[in-house]
């Protein structure tokens, strides 16, 4: 999953995800949605945990303080955006994995198809 994010004109690459990040992030996640389905809105609470899960995302390579700063060059829609489409990309990853699993599998069965066939011509029936 490539993923990047300018914080302070500086770009940060997302490393590969821990699984621990994602949990922290579902638990965030679970919590936004909740919210936004009866308030429309977020608290300032789960703003800041949306923050500490982007920042966990990429491995901490930055902080909440850093988007926080004022010379962060983010906007509150940016840091919104952010934090959504973690759970894009890990979809996109999936999607891949699958993909790849499926040609792989494809490929397989075509292989075993032509050994089957092989062995039919090598096999000569006599009465």
């Amino acid at each position: 999953m490539k993923k990047e994010i300018i914080v302070k004109g500086k770009k940060y690459t997302m490393p590969k995800m821990s699984i621990s990040a994602y949990m922290d992030y579902i638990e965030v996640r679970d919590s936004v949605m909740a919210t936004e389905s009866s308030n429309g809105l977020y608290t300032k609470k789960q703003f800041l945990q949306m923050m500490e899960s982007i920042c966990g995302i990429y491995g901490n390579q930055f902080t909440v303080d850093d988007l926080l700063s004022e010379d962060s060059g983010l906007s509150v829609a940016d840091v919104i955006m952010e934090f959504a489409s973690i759970e894009i990309a890990v979809g996109e990853e999936v999607e891949r994995k699958t993909d790849k699993l499926t040609a792989n599998f494809t490929n397989g069965a075509q292989r075993q198809k032509f050994r089957s066939k092989q062995r039919t011509k090598n096999f000569t029936v006599t009465k």
